[in-house]
């Protein structure tokens, strides 16, 4: 399996990570889907990484959906729960990260914009969003104690908006989640997956 990918994808380290935890490997593909020569978008129309690329060319693209097929496995106990209340609580935590990944990125495009094409209004809304979630995954992650796909987005959103924006110390008022994220830095699926701009080290 072929995982196209940067290094500084939130989303893409979350399919890593899946796929170190469930011990299947990758052949990790280097492709910025913004560089003129990208061939990402002839692989996901919609111009995006993650994409998976199966041995028989079948194509996976989002990182929820990859990870749910690295997911189908015989290992137990699984990173996302079969049915039930526990699948739905997992989940819910995955599109609470997700979506702190989403306003970041959004952010960072933005930011990139000239000045004076820059929407103070959304980049308010994107900064609230971030700020009025962060209590909300506190709370969900401090009352588990498995490292479940959930809690993988909570990682890789994190650990994103650290390296995007570490001046707007987003974390500085939730200190046991600073805690709680210090405590899996050094779990080696996570510290293989730091994230960094450009194709390697």
């Amino acid at each position: 399996m072929k995982l196209i990918y940067t290094n500084a994808s939130p989303y893409a380290r979350k399919v890593r990570i899946t796929a170190l935890e469930t011990g299947q490997g990758l052949d990790l593909v280097y492709d910025h889907p913004t560089a003129e020569d990208s061939g990402v978008p002839g692989i996901n129309p919609l111009g995006k990484v993650p994409a998976l690329v199966l041995n028989d060319g079948t194509i996976i693209v989002d990182s929820p959906v990859i990870c749910e097929f690295l997911d189908q496995h015989e290992r137990q106990p699984t990173l996302i729960p079969p049915m039930g209340t526990d699948r739905i609580r997992v989940l819910t935590l995955q599109a609470i990260a997700d979506g702190i990944m989403d306003a970041t990125v959004c952010t960072v495009l933005e930011s990139r914009r000239d000045p004076s094409e820059q929407s103070p209004y959304w980049l308010d809304r994107w900064e609230s969003a971030i700020r009025r979630t962060l209590p909300v995954l506190e709370n969900e992650v401090l009352t588990q104690d498995t490292f479940h796909l959930g809690m993988i987005s909570g990682v890789c959103a994190l650990h994103y908006l650290d390296f995007r924006f570490p001046e707007k110390e987003y974390l500085a008022d939730h200190p046991r989640l600073t805690e709680w994220l210090s405590a899996y830095a050094e779990r080696p699926s996570v510290a293989e997956t730091m994230p960094f701009d450009g194709p390697s080290r």
